[in-house]
């Protein structure tokens, strides 16, 4: 039923495949999003008052090092 998936495949098209402009667009997407919106979070979650930074930085810390790991050096299909 599901043979004609290709599960080894990524969802974005690899940069620079086609013609299309957008196309290399979708790889720097992919790999700086996570840690803007990280980035975002965490400063947003700073800016409110009632927080313990000690602990919200050492959070952040962990998610951005889970982020590296199974984003940035996360080895190619």
């Amino acid at each position: 039923m599901t043979s004609w998936i290709r599960w080894q495949d990524s969802l974005w098209p690899s940069p620079g495949d086609g013609g299309s402009l957008w196309r290399p667009w979708g790889g720097r997407i992919e790999r700086c999003l996570p840690y803007a919106l990280l980035a975002l979070s965490t400063v947003i979650s700073l800016a409110s008052s009632g927080h313990d930074p000690l602990r919200t930085l050492g959070l952040a810390g962990i998610a951005a090092v889970w982020l590296l790991l199974t984003l940035t050096l996360m080895p190619k299909r």
